[in-house]
């Protein structure tokens, strides 16, 4: 795969109602120690940008967020809970992934991530979600 990618990442989040998130942005792929990494950009509602990084080996994909709005660093395993800290402007919140489905499928031209996991806040649930990455080369977007 070329070292320019275009990531995409739908995500589904069910609580009392279900919130879609989508983000479309380009990246650099690389790959170092057995570990996949794809770094991008990405922009919230208010044009603030964060500096992002997806990490993935065998059976774990890390997600990485660092912006003036805060910053978090979530860990999916199938089967086992997680916890990071949240920090944003207004204070931390300790969050909980526990992740019921991973899988990761790659070719020549594109990597498919998938995962299903619960979320939790400091402790109590706060939802169900479900979010879909697609890597793939500038090249074979084109």
């Amino acid at each position: 795969m070329n070292k320019d990618v275009i990531i995409s990442i739908n995500g589904l989040q069910n609580d009392e109602i279900e919130q879609p998130v989508e983000v479309i942005s380009r990246g650099q792929f690389y790959r170092r120690g057995g570990k996949t990494f794809i770094k991008y950009e990405q922009a919230d509602a208010y044009n603030n940008i964060s500096k992002c990084m997806i990490i993935y080996g065998e059976d774990s994909v890390e997600v990485r967020r660092y912006g003036d709005e805060g910053r978090v660093h979530m860990l999916f395993e199938q089967g086992k809970n997680c916890l990071a800290v949240y920090e944003m402007p207004y204070g931390r919140m300790l969050m909980g992934t526990t992740t019921s489905e991973l899988s990761i499928r790659e070719s020549k031209d594109f990597i498919e991530i998938h995962i299903e996991y619960t979320l939790d806040v400091n402790y109590m649930y706060m939802s169900d979600c479900c979010v879909d990455i697609r890597i793939m080369s500038e090249e074979t977007s084109a």
